[in-house]
């Protein structure tokens, strides 16, 4: 396994899918043989068993090549990993950073990246250190790279990020490239981290609406909602924030939702009072039919120029009965 990685990596190296005529034959002749040096086997033993397996191809003397490119970028990955493992640096995060180094500036190397991340003990590390170049080197190729190594990550370990990490994420928020923001969020909403999300409650305030229904979107997906943030926002002094975080918290779809857009409908802005009223009646609880009575008959208020929001809960109040109608007539 370590000899084809090697000449897996060899070949990568010298960006080679296989190694021809006499002179590349007996350059992988000697990478095999350096790497079995010590054990019983031949080099003869190891193409035997490599060709037999599917894994190469060879025409004796003259050619000599791993099966598929998919094979071979494995065997890379395997070799990477292996060096990452061996290493002598003080921490694994250096490791990584030195072995891969600019590896990312060729972009046959993701597939291979890819596979590292399916085969290492270091998953996060090596997200991190994709965090990293987002970063320092600005490489838009890394994000997406990123989010495809999360998905992985989560595939394959129940493995937590690190504070470090979530930092990483958050400097490349502020990144000039709107895609990079916006690939972020998304990246953000996938960790299974709900501190990972309190951050782009600030991000709600971002002048694109684009990026601001992003952000949200990927709130309302998270199955790690920041509660307590959430609710502490419904007092922001800015009453879009507040608003937006009654959309939140409907699509949420969770029974603790309720209680905290109750407490909205004393708010001082007409336009957060009626979306509060307006939200619940699409949540449809009954628990809050008396609380929207209450509305009905004492808040006349207009808001967003043409709502009325007595209005509005009389059909909210409307559709909660209704849907309770529709339950009973079911039973």
């Amino acid at each position: 396994m370590y000899a084809l990685s090697e000449l897996a990596y060899s070949m990568h190296d010298d960006e080679l899918v296989g190694f021809g005529n006499e002179t590349g034959w007996e350059t992988a002749r000697n990478i095999l043989k350096h790497c079995i040096t010590g054990t019983p086997y031949t080099v003869e033993d190891v193409l035997e068993e490599a060709v037999a397996s599917s894994l190469l191809v060879t025409r004796f003397r003259k050619r000599i090549e791993f099966v598929h490119q998919l094979v071979q970028e494995f065997f890379v990955a395997f070799y990477l990993n292996n060096m990452i493992n061996n290493s002598s640096f003080d921490s694994p995060l250096a490791s990584i950073t030195t072995i891969l180094g600019e590896s990312l500036m060729h972009k046959d190397m993701n597939e291979i990246i890819i596979m590292l991340i399916g085969i290492s003990d270091s998953q996060m590390l090596i997200a991190e250190w994709l965090a990293n170049q987002i970063i320092e080197k600005r490489h838009k190729s890394s994000i997406s790279l990123l989010k495809r190594c999360i998905e992985i990550v989560y595939e394959t370990t129940d493995a937590d990020v690190s504070k470090e990490f979530v930092d990483i994420l958050l400097g490349s928020m502020r990144d000039p490239d709107i895609h990079i923001r916006w690939d972020t969020v998304v990246i953000l909403g996938e960790i299974k981290n709900a501190n990972a999300l309190e951050p782009l409650i600030i991000d709600l305030l971002e002048p694109s609406r684009f990026s601001r229904q992003k952000i949200r979107k990927v709130i309302e997906r998270s199955k790690h909602p920041p509660r307590n943030k959430l609710i502490a926002l419904l007092k922001h002094p800015n009453s879009l924030v507040r608003r937006n975080t009654i959309e939140i918290l409907e699509r949420i779809n969770d029974d603790w939702v309720i209680e905290p857009i109750v407490s909205v409908l004393k708010d001082n802005d007409p336009n957060v009072r009626w979306q509060a009223v307006y939200t619940l009646g699409k949540i449809g609880n009954k628990r809050v039919l008396k609380e929207l009575e209450n509305i009905a008959v004492k808040d006349d208020t207009v808001a967003h120029s043409k709502f009325r929001i007595a209005n509005t809960a009389l059909e909210a109040i409307w559709k909660i009965q209704n849907r309770l109608d529709k339950r009973t007539f079911e039973i």
